[in-house]
């Protein structure tokens, strides 16, 4: 960019006078700091009008080592070992993340569960139906109903490789 020499302005404020360029410059100043003002007031501003992150205050686990019946009408035994720990289920809705129904129905579906309910710290709750899987639908008490995800779990899961969702490198390749 072309500079008219007089402190470094560029050519097309050359025919200002100089008193005008320096008001043009406290008055770009004075812009700037206004700009920043308000950005700062509308950040701490929504800052404050923010609700922290609910928090979960009370869970209950009334069943675990449960199944479905399969569609040919029978248990499955081994469900017997699905018993996650208050501490894992804690986890999994404080990690979990809202998913697709298909999740649950088809691509994650086990007849391993386990059921409660729970609270949370702005005083809404609901039960819960938490599959070994890794996915849980929860109805909350209002009635609306969400289903979750969550893979990373630390549970025994006794139908775990049958997902067609992932295959990984504990499981092997798909036969």
């Amino acid at each position: 960019m072309k500079t008219d020499g007089r402190a470094g302005l560029p050519a097309f404020l050359g025919d200002l006078p100089i008193q005008s360029k320096r008001t043009l410059q406290m008055a770009n100043t004075k812009s700037f700091f206004t700009k920043a003002t308000i950005i700062t007031l509308l950040i701490m501003t929504a800052a404050c009008g923010h609700d922290p992150e609910r928090s979960l205050k009370k869970i209950t686990l009334d069943r675990y080592g449960s199944s479905l019946e399969t569609a040919e009408g029978t248990r499955m035994q081994a469900c017997n070992e699905f018993t996650p720990t208050l501490r894992q289920v804690a986890n999994f809705f404080n990690r979990a993340y809202p998913v697709k129904r298909e999740v649950m129905t088809t691509t994650r579906n086990t007849p391993c569960y386990s059921s409660g309910s729970l609270e949370f710290s702005d005083k809404s709750g609901g039960t819960w139906i938490l599959l070994s899987s890794g996915v849980a639908s929860f109805e909350f008490t209002r009635g609306d109903k969400v289903i979750l995800y969550y893979k990373d779990n630390q549970w025994f899961d006794p139908t775990a490789c049958t997902y067609t969702l992932d295959r990984d490198e504990k499981c092997g390749p798909l036969q």
